[in-house]
């Protein structure tokens, strides 16, 4: 799934807390995790930055304005956000051919597509954590099938 960052900081009071909510009920429809300590409860509804992330949801305060901007993740407005769709979320995929340039990472449900190059594999879920090169056969059993 794609993550995102929402500038919240030019909302105030009980209009922040409004849209803060309602990204955050957008988010859990959509399917991203919750929050590390709280899991998918509304949580933080008065902080000016949040992270949408795969996992899990995580903010920052005014004061942190730089760490937002300097985050990697693309910058969406909150209406944007919440105009999203399950389809608009999710990454494309990618088929290579011979030999493998990516490592598709599986997890219990979790599957999670890096580069060759990458040493560190982090993936949250449960299960057996397994990784194979990803090839065009690799990738054909994760394609929908023709006729369903």
């Amino acid at each position: 799934m794609k993550e995102y960052k929402i500038d919240l900081h030019e909302f105030e009071g009980k209009v922040r807390e409004v849209v803060s909510e309602a990204v955050q009920e957008k988010a859990f429809e959509l399917g991203y995790g919750g929050w590390p300590s709280c899991g998918k409860n509304i949580e933080h509804s008065d902080m000016s930055y949040l992270f949408i992330e795969l996992h899990n949801i995580r903010m920052c305060e005014n004061y942190q304005r730089k760490y937002f901007k300097d985050c990697p993740q693309p910058e969406i407005s909150a209406a944007d956000f919440l105009a999203l769709t399950p389809e608009d979320v999710q990454d494309e995929v990618i088929a290579t051919t011979e030999p493998a340039e990516w490592l598709l990472v599986t997890g219990g449900e979790s599957l999670t597509l890096v580069p060759k190059s990458t040493r560190v594999v982090k993936i949250n879920g449960s299960g057996v954590l397994s990784v194979e090169p990803f090839t065009r056969t690799v990738a054909e059993r994760f394609l929908p099938k023709e006729g369903k």
